[in-house]
């Protein structure tokens, strides 16, 4: 049906430049551009600092530089662009910094990641030089003008319905004309929808309907972490604590510091508790099992670090004492320990020979990974455990054959699909894909000798 155009709104926003990177924000960036874990970034950051003497102290958490800095700022562009000749021309010719960028009260130990005032060469690595590059960007933007946006606005009527469109469109470039395709690749969320092409139109305009669709879509489930996303939640952890005082206490901190974070994400990836594929981070077997052997929440709680720096900060500031905090640190660790002696945690060896890849030997001698049961099998009444592939019985070294497959006709059977399909006999109805390419429903069932079959639903006549 023919629709007309009632309303159309165009306003435009100003977007501030970016801020001088610290250690983490660095790494954050350089993981969603170059996919750089944050030990590699900081290790590169370190030979440019040590090494090559072209990039300020890396191991900062402050964004921002002192005013003695800011007369060397136009020499520091200059000897970086000696690399990059085309970032010349985004110079400014007067350079005014904002209060984003100076601001002595917020400088700690070290000031903001930025380039020193000795060229850089070309006896760089390729590694290197995109982290040189990303830094000579970042400052230079941080001293750039504004970028623009026109957003618009479209409302549509057809035969009394309302239909609206919106988009935007950079109209000056500002600070991002030296970022380029970075800028708009750093934008990037895996969950945003792509803003639209809008035509030149106005209000009261005829416009034709050329095409209907009814989207179905779903909810998405949290993202897994990548090592910027889980670099930022360490920074921020403060923000999952629920009492204001606390989290100021946090705010300054979070999880680790911008030098011990990168080693906190390796030594995870090292002991076999976080394993990745390809940007994302993905919590093991050996880690989930181990979140569940501990029974002490406040160990598993960024509220118990919050609870730490708020006594360390008011013994810096002479109102807590100093002997009090290690006997509660004392007390506490004493608590933890007859916690954990009593606690009961169940686990098996893994099946069909899915040994710890990392680690070392337990004092037992064993080397085999510990996971924990999802259930008891059908045939021998030992333990159901998860590998790779399936979840099968504990006892197969010892001839029992009971297995549950993970994939089944394109269906990814889960841990709690599992459970139910041991407790109750059968699972609810999944779906499936047939070897032509075809959707059913079926549910899961245990037949004779434990085998895992297809039910399917009885159709009413």
């Amino acid at each position: 049906q023919p629709g007309q155009i009632v309303k159309l709104e165009q306003k435009t926003t100003k977007e501030q430049p970016p801020q001088l990177f610290d250690l983490t924000s660095l790494q954050r960036r350089a993981n969603q551009l170059f996919g750089f874990t944050a030990d590699h970034t900081l290790k590169i950051a370190q030979a440019l600092y040590e090494t090559h003497k072209i990039l300020t102290y890396p191991r900062t958490d402050s964004r921002y530089i002192s005013d003695d800095i800011v007369p060397s700022l136009s020499v520091r562009l200059e000897a970086a662009t000696q690399l990059f000749g085309d970032l010349r021309q985004y110079i400014p010719t007067i350079i005014k910094p904002t209060k984003r960028v100076v601001n002595a009260s917020k400088v700690t130990d070290h000031h903001a990641i930025i380039p020193t005032e000795k060229p850089g060469t070309g006896s760089l690595s390729k590694d290197e030089r995109l982290i040189y590059e990303l830094v000579t960007k970042q400052t230079m933007a941080a001293l750039m003008e504004n970028a623009e946006w026109a957003n618009t606005l479209i409302e549509t009527t057809v035969q009394e319905e309302s239909f609206r469109t919106s988009g935007r469109v950079l109209i000056k470039a500002g600070w991002r004309a030296v970022m380029g395709q970075q800028a708009e690749e750093a934008d990037k969320k895996e969950d945003d929808d792509e803003e639209a092409n809008l035509p030149r139109v106005a209000k009261w305009d005829q416009v034709a309907t050329e095409s209907v669709n009814v989207l179905s879509k779903q909810t998405k489930p949290p993202h897994h972490f990548t090592e910027a996303s889980l670099l930022s939640a360490m920074e921020n952890a403060g923000k999952q604590v629920e009492d204001d005082q606390l989290a100021e206490a946090m705010k300054e901190r979070g999880l680790g510091t911008p030098a011990t974070r990168a080693a906190i994400i390796e030594k995870l990836k090292k002991d076999g508790y976080i394993s990745t594929d390809k940007k994302k981070l993905l919590s093991t077997l050996k880690g989930r099992q181990l979140i569940h052997a501990i029974q002490v929440n406040a160990l598993k709680s960024p509220e118990l670090t919050g609870i730490w720096e708020h006594k360390l900060k008011q013994i810096e500031q002479g109102q807590y004492e100093a002997k009090q905090f290690i006997s509660e640190i004392v007390s506490f660790t004493t608590d933890v320990i007859e916690q954990l002696k009593h606690a009961e945690i169940h686990v098996e060896q893994a099946p069909r020979g899915q040994l710890a890849k990392r680690g070392q030997k337990a004092k037992q001698g064993s080397s085999e990974q510990q996971i924990e049961a999802i259930g008891i099998c059908p045939l021998c009444g030992g333990h159901v455990v998860e590998s790779s592939k399936a979840f099968g019985c504990s006892n197969w070294r010892s001839g029992c054959s009971f297995t549950i497959w993970k994939t089944i006709s394109g269906h990814q059977v889960t841990v709690t699909q599992s459970k139910e399909l041991l407790e109750k006999g059968q699972t609810k109805l999944l779906k499936f894909t047939s070897k032509a390419g075809k959707e059913f429903e079926a549910v899961l069932s245990l037949g004779e000798k434990g085998k895992v079959e297809m039910k399917f639903p009885t159709k009413n006549s």
